[in-house]
C-alpha cells in the first residue's frame, strides 16, 4: 500500500467489486420489494406486522431524502441567481 502505483490498482479494482455489487443489488430491488409486499398478506399476524413496518419505514425514509434533495436543489437554484 506504500507503492503508489499499487494502491491506484487496489483501489480501482475494489471500486468495480463495489460497482459489481451494487449492480447486483439494483438488479434484484423489485424482488425484494414484492417479497416483502407480499408478506403483507401472510397469515403470521407478527410477519405481517413486521412487514407492514418495514414497508412503512422504507417509505418514510425515501420521503426524507426526496424531500432532503428538493430543499438542496431549491438551495443551489438561489445560491446559483446571486452569481
Amino acid at each position: 500500500m506504500k507503492q503508489e502505483t499499487f494502491r491506484a490498482e487496489f483501489e480501482s479494482q475494489r471500486q468495480k467489486l463495489v460497482d459489481a455489487a451494487m449492480g447486483l443489488l439494483a438488479q434484484n430491488v423489485g424482488k425484494a420489494i414484492e417479497t416483502l409486499v407480499g408478506l403483507l398478506d401472510a397469515g403470521d399476524g407478527r410477519l405481517k406486522r413486521l412487514a407492514a413496518k418495514d414497508v412503512i419505514e422504507h417509505y418514510m425514509k425515501h420521503k426524507e431524502f426526496s424531500d432532503i434533495e428538493k430543499r438542496i436543489e431549491a438551495m443551489e437554484e438561489r445560491l446559483q441567481a446571486r452569481t
